[in-house]
């Protein structure tokens, strides 16, 4: 029982920060882009994170008792990393338009990510049998402050849960009709 108030909460913030809280964000900023409400998109994401967190509980289960702090604080310092890599180190590629990304300009971006996620779980293992005290506890503390950072301001905007078709546009007239000589009338 122990293994599992330690790996819960890391075991989700590492998931959710795969499936849930990007998804929502990229669903939310392109909200126009989809034919869906995101609550026809949750099941998906909801199961795949929970299988994922599922997954990493059982090989929690599966190392020895002398292993599972440095796998919590591996798991925890992942989640943080997905974090972190999802919301501050973001590079910037453009606009999705349908051109390819060039990527030899973003060469020493990243070295500069690989660099910061190799000392971060380097410090995390370093520091495991203090991190495993407060890994459960900060974890659910991020999960908390993301959800409430990402549906706050969900709350005012219409169509995001359930999709409410608004068309901006008119359809032109000509459109409507058929023509033997045109495409259009």
């Amino acid at each position: 029982m122990d293994r599992l108030k330690h790996l819960l909460a890391p075991s989700l913030l590492i998931s959710s920060n795969l499936f849930i809280f990007p998804t929502f964000s990229v669903y939310r900023e392109n909200l126009d882009e989809f034919e869906v409400g995101y609550s026809s998109l949750l099941p998906l994401y909801g199961l795949s994170t929970t299988l994922l967190a599922t997954a990493i509980l059982l090989i929690g289960y599966t190392v020895p008792s002398r292993a599972v702090k440095g796998l919590v604080c591996t798991i925890f310092c992942l989640g943080i990393l997905l974090w972190v890599q999802g919301n501050f180190l973001v590079g910037n590629y453009g606009v999705f338009d349908g051109r390819g990304i060039d990527w030899s300009e973003f060469g020493l971006r990243g070295w500069m990510d690989a660099l910061i996620w190799t000392v971060f779980l380097a410090t995390f293992l370093w520091f495991s049998r203090y991190l495993v005290r407060i890994a459960s506890d900060a974890s659910w503390i991020l999960i908390g402050l993301q959800s409430i950072l990402l549906l706050a301001p969900s709350a005012t905007t219409e169509g995001l849960w359930s999709k409410c078709y608004k068309y901006e546009h008119q359809v032109p007239t000509g459109l409507l009709g058929y023509s033997s000589t045109r495409n259009l009338q």
